[in-house]
């Protein structure tokens, strides 16, 4: 059976493995942002900003399960698990503890087909504290949360009359002010009364808001602006502020200034710190190893810097095309070995990686009308030696002029491309020790897409 590492799920499983292990090398960073957040007093609104694809919403998960470790009261981790990730943070003895602090993640992205944020907001901070905390039943902390819900409600319901309907609106801003009031109260009184007396801090954690409507996404960052300024509160946005910015315009005009219109809401910004890749190509097994389509594999998803979510699925694609000629080299039983073992080693990668960059380079490529992209190899490849063990002659390896050398190693490329892809019949080309030909680029092609009887799934 074919097993992929998609570990970048934060489902609990996952999070408690990482922290553990360390396997993605951002466990310290996590440690650091929980001890940062520990010692912020007051209300706060924090941005921690990265690309999509790096890991923001598994970074964030991280963090309140570090945060969720430190309250007994939570009902999602096992006490093993519990006492295991408290004792890797406590080995920081600087680190403060995030005692009495009750955390809630809501995805923006999920819930953006709700009519209003503020609503949506509260339901959520009130099944997951129902769902994730013990509490014993309150029933006043129940009623409070109907309420306010039913508030927000009304008080929409009451301002706001759709287009469609052909009516004009009329506002009597006085009742509008007064229902404002009520409901920027009634929220106060239900914070009290879910953090009482075993609580002092409620983080929410606002996640894939870069990714919502436009108007949802600037109404929810109004909606906290005006009602959710307690001090016991802080809100923590998981967001690619470049993005964000964009959708900030989209609602107000490409001329409005997005990014200052942020600084309104966002107390600091910060940057989640790089993953260690090399931490998370060895827990996906494809590091400390001396396979050279493993090294091109690497340095391929280097070369295009592809983010943590990018890199994982390419590396995971790489390791099923990979998985034989990487473990039974001496029984490839196609033509000239040679060949074949120096198209699976250098070529493959390429082809994975620019079907997984550009689908359409990737589809002139092999149809023979751009081989430009081959001359990558020699700019990447992990050991040169190689290219001239296979297809330089014995007269070319003597070549002392590294600038002969490298136009030679170009040339031979070329040549190697138009033996795999251009020549329309099977006609043996031979460069190097190296007998190529179209059917071998048949072949690398079938297993670039996993269909070669060299890549078997029972793996």
């Amino acid at each position: 059976m074919i097993t992929l590492k998609t570990n970048l799920e934060p489902n609990n499983s996952n999070l408690i493995e990482t922290i553990k292990n360390d396997s993605i090398g951002r466990r310290p960073y996590v440690f650091k942002f929980v001890d940062f957040l520990c010692h912020i007093n007051g209300n706060a609104s924090i941005a921690l900003d990265a690309a999509w694809g790096e890991g923001k919403t598994f970074f964030i998960n991280q963090c309140k399960l570090v945060i969720d470790s430190f309250n007994d009261e939570t009902k999602t981790i096992s006490p093993e698990d519990r006492e295991n990730i408290k004792n890797l943070y406590r080995s920081k003895e600087q680190y403060a503890i995030p005692e009495k602090t009750m955390c809630v993640y809501y995805d923006a992205w999920k819930k953006d087909n709700n009519n209003d944020p503020l609503a949506s907001i509260i339901s959520e901070i009130a099944i997951q504290t129902n769902t994730e905390y013990h509490f014993r039943k309150n029933d006043n902390l129940i009623n409070l949360a109907k309420g306010l819900l039913q508030s927000v409600v009304k008080y929409k319901c009451d301002y706001e009359i759709p287009d469609n309907l052909g009516i004009e609106p009329t506002y009597d801003y006085l009742e509008i002010a007064k229902k404002q009031d009520e409901v920027y109260k009634k929220i106060n009184e239900y914070i009290t009364e879910l953090l009482s007396e075993k609580y002092e801090r409620l983080i929410i954690i606002i996640d894939e808001l870069d990714r919502c409507r436009p108007n949802f996404a600037v109404e929810l960052l109004e909606r906290i602006k005006h009602y959710f300024d307690d001090e016991r509160l802080m809100f923590v946005f998981a967001t690619n502020l470049e993005q964000l910015q964009y959708t900030v315009k989209k609602y107000y005009g490409n001329d409005f200034d997005g990014y200052s219109y942020l600084d309104r809401f966002f107390d600091i910004k910060l940057s989640i710190p790089e993953a260690d890749f090399e931490k998370y190509d060895k827990a996906l097994g494809v590091s400390d190893t001396l396979w050279v389509y493993f090294k091109m594999c690497r340095s391929f998803a280097d070369y295009y810097e592809l983010g943590l979510r990018e890199r994982n699925k390419y590396l995971n694609i790489s390791k099923i095309a990979g998985y034989y000629v990487t473990r039974n080299s001496n029984e490839m039983r196609f033509g000239d070995k040679n060949a074949l073992e120096f198209s699976v080693m250098y070529i493959v990668p390429l082809l994975l990686i620019l079907k997984f960059i550009d689908i359409e380079k990737y589809s002139s490529f092999v149809k023979g009308n751009n081989g430009e992209d081959i001359q990558i190899l020699k700019r990447i490849a992990p050991d040169e030696d190689n290219f001239i063990h296979y297809l330089f002659d014995n007269d070319e390896k003597n070549i002392s002029d590294p600038l002969k050398k490298q136009k030679t190693v170009s040339e031979k490329l070329n040549e190697v491309y138009k033996a795999l892809f251009v020549v329309d019949k099977n006609v043996e080309k031979t460069i190097g020790s190296c007998e190529f030909s179209r059917r071998i680029g048949k072949e690398i092609i079938d297993i670039s897409n996993i269909m070669s009887e060299f890549t078997p799934y029972n793996t």
